[in-house]
């Protein structure tokens, strides 16, 4: 076929197609030999008159027009089935094990956005475990499982929020425990080694980095940039209350032993004398304590709920996205064991990760010369809240896109989640360890040093009294933060007094 007579039937086909089906015309003449281009004028006058004559003839066929539909939906319709047909291709080829379920489920919660960015840290626990076994405590063991309760803290806490995000009471009792599992995996852990003191200077740590460091920082990332940053300070001033209440309780019995003479010390078994009543007294507070949690939780979450509406602008993780093949029971109940699966496993790692670390404690603080008080008040605090104090600070900044429940500004529940994790490791987390200590014949006494219950109440006043104001500006961030580093500081070049050392580990 010559150039004129290829022209002339891209011209006729042109003249008779939509703009969509002259594009292969069009690309088909650009293709064309250079000659073509230089065709007679006649030809092409010609090749426009039979171009004329056949859409003529084509619109006065009554059935072209649906022919030509039906020929574009059967080109539509293999399209689709080639693509389906080879997304199959592609899945059959696909190990069995990435095309399951629980991979799905798995693979949903390690790209979740509130944990993507430490999942890779988790490779750190099989080999933390495994220097923990193998090697005798040391500087590195603590250092391994140290970064190996990063990620697994971040991980309990997703898991039972997804499980616990429709559960009412019964869920902020599970959120309470599984939520701080790795500050209790620690307590714990020290509790039942005999170093009762550490468990107090870990709850005292996590409460200065929440009141002090993570409210600084909600703070300043909501006012930068800013006037102010406005707030419900009727919402707040209702929890800041209970959290003075509870730190009066827990501060009674260091109060009553320094009005004695001689100061206070760490009693350790078998010779409790003069701190006997005292040990009454810290085991009538944790009863008290424990039934004022149970009130607020029905308070909260039963007669008052309206004081605490659900944060829209809080994760939103979906467990069923999964294939459309199981029935809607079976995918619900596959999720459900995958993430109770999933908890189980991160809470035994969890637990091995703890005894590693509290018994690598004493060759640390020897190599790295260091006080364990500044391992106890900041190190393993940090461990226990790191998770949660990035995920409450990133999110406490309001925005043009923020959904806004009963005038509750995104700051709004970033104090409240500040607050709650304060009253979870005062109202809960400290009376359950007294009485674990009971129980276990493990004495646990609620006494503080002078310097340690002083930073302790001055930094719950001062968030109280911050919380009050009903708006902020970046500048009281700052300050917060920076009254937090000042601490930490402190705690550092402040030296481990003989009392404190002798009564570090309690024989049993």
């Amino acid at each position: 076929m010559d150039a004129k007579t290829s022209d002339t039937i891209d011209s006729s086909l042109d003249a008779t197609a939509t703009p969509a089906e002259q594009q292969p015309s069009v690309r088909r003449r650009a293709q064309l030999k250079p000659e073509a281009a230089a065709a007679p004028s006649s030809s092409l006058a010609a090749a426009a008159a039979s171009a004329t004559a056949s859409t003529k003839m084509r619109g006065n066929s009554p059935n072209s027009s649906p022919l030509l539909q039906q020929q574009r939906e059967d080109d539509a319709q293999s399209s689709d089935d080639d693509i389906r047909s080879a997304r199959l291709a592609r899945t059959s080829s696909m190990p069995r094990l990435l095309r399951s379920e629980t991979s799905r489920e798995l693979n949903n919660i390690l790209n979740n956005t509130h944990y993507g960015p430490i999942k890779w840290m988790l490779l750190v626990v099989p080999v933390a475990i495994l220097a923990g076994v193998v090697s005798p405590p040391s500087p590195l063991s603590f250092f391994l499982n140290f970064l190996a309760l990063l990620p697994l803290s971040a991980l309990s806490i997703l898991t039972i929020l997804v499980l616990t995000k429709n559960a009412g009471v019964s869920g902020g009792v599970l959120r309470a425990v599984f939520g701080n599992i790795t500050e209790l995996a620690l307590s714990i852990t020290a509790l039942f080694h005999g170093i009762s003191r550490l468990v107090l200077q870990i709850t005292i740590g996590s409460t200065l980095i929440y009141s002090l460091f993570v409210l600084g920082g909600c703070f300043l990332c909501a006012s930068f940039g800013k006037r102010d940053a406005e707030f419900s300070k009727s919402r707040t001033s209702l929890m800041s209350s209970l959290i003075m209440v509870t730190t009066f309780c827990l501060s009674i019995p260091t109060a009553m032993s320094r009005s004695g003479k001689g100061g206070v010390q760490i009693p350790i078994v078998g010779s409790l004398g003069k701190h006997e009543e005292t040990l009454v007294l810290s085991h009538l507070t944790a009863v008290v304590l424990s039934f004022l949690f149970l009130a607020y939780i029905a308070f909260r979450f039963l007669t008052h709920d309206q004081f605490f509406p659900r944060n829209p602008n809080a994760m939103q993780f979906n467990v069923s996205g999964r294939a459309p093949s199981l029935p809607a029971g079976r995918t619900q109940e596959a999720s459900v064991l995958t993430l109770i699966a999933v908890l189980v496993t991160s809470i035994s790692c969890t637990g091995l990760c703890a005894n590693f670390v509290i018994v690598s404690i004493k060759p640390t603080v020897d190599t790295l010369h260091v006080t364990q008080s500044f391992i106890g008040l900041v190190v393993l605090p940090l461990t226990a809240s790191f998770a949660k104090s990035v995920t409450i600070i990133r999110h406490a900044r309001s925005d043009n896109n923020t959904v806004v429940t009963e005038r509750m500004s995104k700051l709004d529940f970033a104090i409240r989640s500040v607050m709650t994790n304060v009253l979870d490791t005062l109202l809960f987390i400290m009376p359950m360890l007294v009485l674990i200590g009971w129980v276990a014949h493990r004495p646990m006494v609620l006494l503080f040093e002078l310097f340690e219950v002083v930073v302790f109440v001055l930094a719950i006043i001062i968030m109280s009294y911050l919380v009050q104001h009903g708006k902020t500006t970046y500048f009281e961030g700052c300050m917060l933060m920076g009254s937090y580093l000042s601490i930490v500081a402190a705690f550092y070049v402040r030296p481990e007094s003989a009392g404190s050392i002798a009564s570090a580990y309690i024989p049993f």
